[in-house]
């Protein structure tokens, strides 16, 4: 039995979905169906039972769920408890922030948060900040692990589950954005959309599930045309090819006065950027740099 078939078989019986487990784990779901067949034939029992409407748990799969979180979360748990162990002893302290990787577009949140890194570096001398861009499910298992001190977050709801504690810090509007020689009008939205498509990134499932939802909110269906990275999204946009639905701030900082920008009449456009750390981490160099990035924040938005 590996660590890996354990995460697996965690995955669906934490969703009882095995396409949506897959997506979570980024493999194909007939590789986790078969990483599943394989463990329930090394442990003789049967995990879930199947039909074409529902996943459940055996009475097997409750006795291994319930063992397997925690073998996970001690094995997880090795890694950060060297090395906080180590930085007492030397009287270094580190902070392991994660951002996902829509905030990192940001040139201002970027700014603003190296400057609270920097401040919060002067107050602490030795503190040493290492930074990883992240997706939504790994930000939010890196601070199951502990692997991350902190996670900045944008995506379509304000909060976390009942593991994490979070700070909001703005909201955003996600709004439709093209370039075309001919100016056009809201009314003209569903043609445009339905003529040249809508660009996805290929890997963020949870910024699809958001498009879709604010194109089934209009009443809209589109072609997808997927891109590999926001760089490539925003390249094949601005030059002429296909629409996007992208945060406000993002077009903004294109400056390009060739695109035109519409506002979307769906409850689904808002965008929230939060702070998020594991509920039970009270690390005082948390509450540090948000209380001074919030500050910068405060003074952006009023000068």
């Amino acid at each position: 039995m590996e660590l890996r078939q354990l995460k697996y078989f965690l995955a669906v019986a934490d969703t009882l979905n095995f396409s949506r487990a897959a997506e979570v784990l980024y493999i194909s779901q007939s590789a986790l169906s078969r990483q599943i067949a394989d463990l329930e034939t090394e442990l003789g029992s049967q995990l879930f039972t199947r039909n074409k409407r529902s996943v459940c748990l055996t009475h097997a799969g409750l006795l291994l769920r319930d063992e397997a979180k925690r073998i996970i979360n001690r094995t997880e748990k090795l890694a950060p408890m060297v090395k906080n162990a180590a930085e007492l002893q030397s009287g270094e302290l580190s902070l392991y922030i994660g951002i996902d990787s829509k905030a990192m577009s940001d040139p201002d949140f970027r700014k603003m948060l190296t400057e609270a890194v920097y401040s919060l570096r002067l107050d602490w001398q030795g503190l040493r900040a290492y930074f990883r861009e992240l997706e939504f499910v790994e930000l939010q298992e890196g601070l199951m692990n502990e692997s991350l001190d902190l996670a900045f977050i944008l995506d379509s709801v304000p909060k976390l589950d009942e593991r994490f504690s979070c700070q909001p810090l703005w909201e955003e509007e996600m709004v439709l954005v093209l370039r075309d020689c001919k100016c056009h009008c809201q009314d003209d939205i569903p043609q445009l959309i339905s003529q040249r498509g809508i660009l996805m990134l290929e890997r963020e499932s949870r910024g699809m599930a958001q498009i879709m939802k604010i194109l089934d909110e209009l009443g809209l269906e589109a072609p997808v045309n997927f891109t590999e990275s926001r760089n490539a999204m925003t390249l094949t946009m601005e030059s002429g090819e296909s629409t996007a639905i992208l945060p406000l701030s993002v077009v903004n900082k294109l400056n390009n006065p060739e695109l035109q920008v519409f506002h979307l009449d769906s409850k689904s456009t808002k965008m929230h950027l939060i702070a998020a750390w594991k509920s039970e981490c009270n690390t005082f160099l948390i509450e540090d740099l948000l209380n001074t990035l919030t500050k910068l924040i405060s003074n952006k938005n009023h000068p």
